[in-house]
């Protein structure tokens, strides 16, 4: 499960070498025709990789990809993200959209830090330059295209790229598909009595301490972010699985993987989903679902004990309200009158 050294660059090798996994029929496998330049030996894999089509003994040497296949397979399976971290640029010149740019944009003097004497002679030589502003302003209009001069432009510019244009529609696209019969997302989310819940995807714990806990994940080696109570205590194994989401991989930039994971924390609907005590009639009892409590086996099917005291609650609740309308004095007139 551990993962392999991180990958150091050198000038005869690649920073990021890769292996085709090549796949072929089973007619052509049961003859050894795998595409290459000569037939290979009946094999048991449905996948090999080779590092090289031919070498100085003409041989093709190769070898299995099932562990490296499965594990791709898995990750798309769990629909993992995947990011790619780049390394840092340093840059040491300055760039050339900059270059233009003046140093100082703002040449102009602050008012507040001015002198009475200095204002002065800033106000005197403004006057003089105010004639010339004047006379100056009308002069450079901007310019003004038509509609048909910009669709020419943008014509030319087209033809010039080599653009072609999609033929037009014999039919107008609606905004809305029409009426929906089921709610946005739910094709995709789990819905509990908590409501919709993230996707998540199994583990298995192969470290716990107090400071660490590593788990093992599409067989890469993760470690968890936020650890829960039910993780810190297990023991290694293959039945000692827990739950996790926002799982995430990041590939560095010298090849290593970095795997972070985050732990489920267990509701009552999880729980008693497990216990195999819940049915689809019980989606109406979603406010007796507080905390983190659950209800046990006793609870959630009553047995005949608490059946018999439920009836006896009915029926002296009933007495009691018989007495209630009797002793109303509505119902005493009406007794006279009969």
């Amino acid at each position: 499960m551990a993962l392999p050294p991180n990958i150091k660059s050198s000038s005869t090798h690649d920073l990021h070498p890769l292996s085709p996994s090549i796949r072929t029929s089973k007619a052509s496998q049961n003859i050894g025709d795998w595409g290459l330049k000569r037939n290979l030996p009946r094999l048991r894999t449905s996948n090999i990789t080779i590092s090289d089509i031919d070498t100085q003994e003409h041989q093709t040497p190769f070898s299995s990809s099932n562990k490296y296949t499965k594990v791709v397979e898995r990750w798309q399976e769990m629909g993992i993200p995947v990011r790619t971290q780049l390394p840092p640029r340093q840059y040491t010149q300055q760039p050339e959209y900059h270059a233009s740019l003046p140093e100082n944009i703002n040449r102009g003097i602050y008012l507040g830090s001015v002198s009475k004497s200095d204002l002065n002679r800033l106000v005197i030589k403004a006057r003089k330059s105010r004639a010339s502003f004047l006379a100056s302003q009308g002069k450079n209009k901007p310019s003004v295209y038509s509609a048909q001069v910009l669709s020419d432009i943008k014509k030319k510019a087209r033809e010039y790229l080599g653009i072609i244009s999609q033929p037009k529609r014999g039919f107008t696209v609606q905004r809305n598909g029409g009426l929906g019969y089921h709610p946005h997302g739910a094709l995709s989310l789990v819905n509990t009595p908590k409501g919709p819940q993230e996707r998540t995807v199994s583990a298995r714990v192969l470290q716990s301490g107090r400071n660490t806990t590593l788990v093992g994940l599409g067989g890469i080696l993760s470690e968890l972010k936020q650890r829960n109570d039910n993780v810190s205590g297990r023991r290694q194994g293959r039945a000692n699985t827990i739950k996790i989401y926002n799982g995430e991989m990041e590939m560095t930039h010298n090849g290593a993987l970095n795997v972070s994971v985050e732990d489920v924390r267990p509701n009552a609907f999880d729980r008693q989903r497990e216990l195999g005590s819940i049915a689809f009639a019980d989606f109406d009892r979603r406010d007796s679902f507080i905390g983190e409590e659950a209800f046990t086996d006793e609870e959630m099917e009553p047995s005949e004990k608490s059946l018999s005291e439920s009836k006896t609650r009915k029926s002296s609740a009933l007495d009691n309200l018989e007495r209630l309308i009797a002793s109303s004095p509505v119902s005493q007139e009406r007794n006279e009158k009969d």
